[in-house]
Formats: structure tokens, C-alpha cells, sequence
């Protein structure tokens, strides 16, 4: 805003007041929200060793530009490589052992397969001993049988025979008859013979069958332990092929972890970047049995830098997403950096190092351009983030709202004398007192506030109350009120008993 002095003289007896004005006009206000902040790379990452040993190679410095994968520093791999080898060897006696016992579960699968062999044999054996068993029973009782039929035909023969002979005797049949009915019973007796030979040989074949069918059953017996055997011997093979195929596993795994090592012993940027900080020379030992070391800082990409500000609780809720940003550093005094908010946190950070302070900030990232290169990680950033902008606003000095009239102060005293001699003051309200019982609900971030305004060189300032918004540098944005732009506000008055400016803004 352009102030424009303007005196007036105003006569009263011998008082002589001037008062000074400001044009009102409209401008562009910026608020800000001020934080301090570090400078960090977007993207940092630290590159350490999982192995130990002597360094043998260092092959990038501090600035050195890198590729993802590039090799950045050797481990002497001499250590690794006998680990190797020895890994290796192990691997093979593993494998020996594998072959040998696949081997041996082969032959056991064979026994196991002549074992079921024997046992279905055996069984074939039972089968048929039984069989011949049933056989000579049924033999030996046909024997018995017949037996019985050919006593029965001996002893028809022999009632015959001694007819036949009676009556030879009484000579009613001829010699020839009687001998053919002795012929008769002799054969008969030799059948009996027959036949009881016959059970003989048939019980004697029963027996037999009874010793087959007993060896039978003992053959089955052994054959079912053979059997067995071989299946027991078998499972023992095939748990010696389990433990000998997990030998080779772990074999491989110790090989494979051994050339996992090795391939260790190269330390390779994980980014493309910038080495920002080298923490190992050639020849000086890694060490890194309890946590990996650091040996490098690559910073991804210095042409885009972000700081990390520290933003107090008071004034975060003025921060947003997308924000525009300025900043200075201390490397380069009176230049402006330009940025934009890109994250704010939520979660608070607090003094650490002091467990007693109460003061709460929250962190905001601001991400800025950096094609210069003049931006490094770690300075200290004085950041201002926009928090509000108000194009064409009507702005009012704040010394204007400080004013009040020495004729207003005057009127002030009169009455706080009438009220401390024992009159009753006037009943009629002042401006502010009859306000305070209707007033509206003020917006956040807003105030009420009363300015005076000289309408005419030859007029006395006439009162405006007014409700404020943001103030940049002692102007104030007017939200509302009886203002407009070309009014000349009162920021102070000369002359008269007593020169007054005094701060008179209701909340």
C-alpha cells in the first residue's frame, strides 16, 4: 500500500489537530507460515558390506556419478573362493553317499520283490497240500468203504459156499457147482484183502498229505519273515537314500551360500546416483559379523532435492498439500529457492534430547529443483510456505486500527469521572457496547476492528468498524465492512492537548 500524508487543521479555541492519512487500495497478499528444515536428496541410499575382509579395491570418491550396478568397491574374495572349494567337496562325498545308498535300496528292492516271490510260491504250496489233504481223507474213507462192501460180498460168498457144499453132501447138486461157489468165496476173501490193503495205502497217503500241508504252512512262515526282512531292510535303505538326498541339499545350499559370499565380495550401487559420502580405503578391513558397515552414500538424483521441515503445531493446520514454497540457505545469502509441499505428517516429532520440552512440530516435505547442483544434503533451509493468497484484497495499515480519536479518549474520561463522583452515567450505549449483545459468530481466522476515516478535508474522522482477515507486515486484509478503496483511513493525529494513538481492536 502507498500511505499519502494529509493534514488537516481543525480550530477550537486555541486547538490545532492534523491528522494523517492512507489511501486505501487493493493488492495481492501473501500469507506464510515460517519453519526452518534440512535439505535431503529424494532419495538416499547407505551401501554397506555383508561380508568381512580386507578391501582390495576402492573405484569411486565423493561426487563420483554411478550406475545401478556398477561396481563400487571389492572384499579380497581369497577367503571365499577356499570356501568354495571346500563347500564343493562336501558336495560331492554327498553325492557318493547318495549313489551308494540308492544302490543299496535297489538290492533291497529286489530281495523284497524274490521274498514276495517265495511267499506267493508258499502259498501255492498250502493250496494244493490242502487240496491233496482233502483228497487222501476222502481216500482213506472210499478205502473203508469198500472195505465193508467186499466183507458184506465174503460173507454172501461164504453162506453160498456152505450151501452149495450141503448139499454136494445130499447130492442134489453137482461137484462143479460147489467149487465154482468156493471159487466164489475165495475171490470175495481176496477182495476183503484188497481192500483193507487199500485203507492202509490211502491213510498212508493221508498222512503224507498232512506233512506236506504242515511244511507248507512252515514254508509260508518263512517266507513271510524273509519278506519281512527284506521290507525292513528296504525301509532302512530308503531312510540312508532320505538323510543322503538332505545331505546333498545341504551341500548345495552350503555352495550356493558360498557363492552368494563371494558374489559379496563385489559391493555394487544398488541405484543410479551420486556418491555423497565414502566411509572406506583400500586395505582397511571390513568387519561385519554383528550389523552390515556403512561404506558409501548415494544420493539418487541431486537435480531434484526436497527439505524436510519442522512446521509448530500452532500453525500447521495453515499447510496443505501443493502449497508453494521459497527458502534460503545460509551458503547463498539473498537468493530464493522455490518448492512446493508435497507430504504432510501427521505424526508429531518432539525434543528428543530434552524429555521435558512440550514443544510439537510436524514434519513437512517440500520438494524443490536443484539443475544448478546448489543444494546439498544436510544444509539448514529458512523455509516460508504459502499458507493463504487473496488477489485484489482491500488492505487497511495496522496502525489504522490502533487510532482512536483524542476527541473519542476525551468523551471516555468524562464518563469514568461521572461514574466515580456518584452520577449515574448516560443510559445510552456507545458503539461497542451496543454491539456486544448482537454480534455475529466470526468466522476462524477472523477479527472485528474499527478504523476512522476523513471523508473531507474540512470533517472530522468518522468512525468504520470493519472485520479483518490475515496480516502481511502491518496491513491488514478488510473482510467486511464500510470501507472502499480510495478511503483515507486516520493512522495518527498532531496538535490539540494530547497526541493519541492506541491499539482499539474487539475480538
Amino acid at each position: 500500500m502507498v500511505a499519502v500524508a494529509a493534514y488537516k487543521t481543525f480550530g477550537k479555541g486555541d486547538e490545532q489537530v492534523s491528522y494523517k492519512t492512507s489511501t486505501l487500495e487493493r493488492k495481492t497478499v501473501k500469507a506464510y507460515v515460517a519453519a526452518t528444515g534440512k535439505i535431503e536428496s529424494t532419495t538416499t541410499v547407505t551401501v554397506g558390506a555383508q561380508v568381512s575382509g580386507p578391501v582390495s579395491e576402492v573405484l569411486v570418491d565423493f561426487n563420483s556419478p554411478v550406475r545401478k550396478g556398477q561396481t563400487l568397491a571389492k572384499i579380497d574374495p581369497s577367503e571365499f573362493l577356499a570356501r568354495i572349494n571346500a563347500q564343493q567337496a562336501s558336495l560331492q562325498s554327498a553325492q557318493a553317499g547318495l549313489s551308494s545308498a540308492q544302490a543299496s535300496l535297489s538290492g533291497q528292492d529286489a530281495s523284497v520283490r524274490q521274498a514276495e516271490v517265495e511267499v506267493r510260491a508258499a502259498e501255492l504250496r498250502l493250496q494244493q497240500s490242502e487240496g491233496q489233504l482233502a483228497a487222501s481223507k476222502a481216500g482213506v474213507a472210499n478205502a473203508k468203504a469198500a472195505l465193508e462192501s467186499r466183507k458184506a460180498e465174503r460173507a454172501n460168498a461164504l453162506l453160498f459156499y456152505q450151501r452149495q457144499e450141503d448139499l454136494v453132501k445130499r447130492e442134489l447138486v453137482a461137484l462143479s457147482e460147489r467149487d465154482q461157489a468156493r471159487t466164489n468165496y475165495l475171490v470175495a476173501s481176496a477182495s476183503v484183502e484188497t481192500a483193507e490193503a487199500a485203507i492202509q495205502q490211502a491213510e498212508a497217503q493221508y498222512a503224507q498229505s498232512e506233512a506236506q500241508l504242515l511244511s507248507a504252512k512252515n514254508d509260508i512262515k518263512a517266507a513271510q519273515s524273509r519278506l519281512s526282512l527284506a521290507q525292513a531292510q528296504r525301509q532302512a535303505a530308503s531312510a540312508q537314500v532320505s538323510s543322503a538326498l538332505a545331505s546333498v541339499a545341504q551341500a548345495q545350499a552350503a555352495v550356493a551360500q558360498a557363492k552368494v559370499d563371494l558374489d559379496r565380495t563385489t559391493i555394487t550401487s544398488p541405484i543410479d546416483g551420486v556418491v555423497i559420502n565414502r566411509k572406506v580405503d583400500e586395505g582397511s578391513t571390513v568387519a561385519a559379523q554383528f550389523q552390515a558397515p556403512e561404506l558409501f552414500t548415494i544420493a539418487r538424483d541431486l537435480d531434484k532435492m526436497q527439505v524436510k521441515a519442522e512446521v509448530s503445531e500452532a500453525d500447521i493446520g495453515r499447510v496443505t498439500d501443493g502449497a508453494p514454497v521459497k527458502f534460503g540457505v545460509d551458503a547463498y545469502p539473498g537468493r530464493e529457492f522455490e518448492g512446493r509441499v508435497i507430504q504432510v505428517r501427521s505424526a508429531p516429532v518432539t525434543d528428543e534430547k530434552n524429555a521435558s520440552s512440550t514443544v510439537v512440530v510436524y514434519g513437512v516435505l517440500v520438494t524443490a529443483n536443484n539443475p544448478e547442483h546448489l543444494l546439498k544434503p544436510g544444509m539448514t533451509a529458512t523455509v516460508e510456505i504459502l499458507s493463504e493468497k487473496m488477489e485484489e484484497a482491500l488492505v487497511v495499515p495496522g496502525q489504522a486500527l490502533r487510532y482512536v480519536p483524542s476527541s473519542e479518549e476525551e468523551k471516555d474520561k468524562k464518563k469514568e469521572g461521572r461514574g466515580r463522583g456518584g452520577e449515574s452515567p448516560s443510559p445510552s450505549p456507545t458503539p461497542d457496547d451496543g454491539e456486544k449483545e448482537g454480534k455475529a459468530k466470526l468466522e476462524p481466522g477472523t477479527r472485528r476492528g474499527t478504523v476512522w476515516v476523513l471523508e473531507s478535508e474540512d470533517g472530522e474522522p468518522q468512525r468504520r468498524d470493519i472485520i479483518t482477515g490475515i496480516s502481511v507486515e502491518d496491513e491488514v486484509v478488510v473482510v467486511s465492512g464500510e470501507l472502499k478503496e480510495g478511503d483515507k483511513v486516520v493512522v495518527s493525529e498532531e496538535g490539540g492537548k494530547k497526541k493519541r494513538s492506541r491499539f482499539r481492536l474487539s475480538f
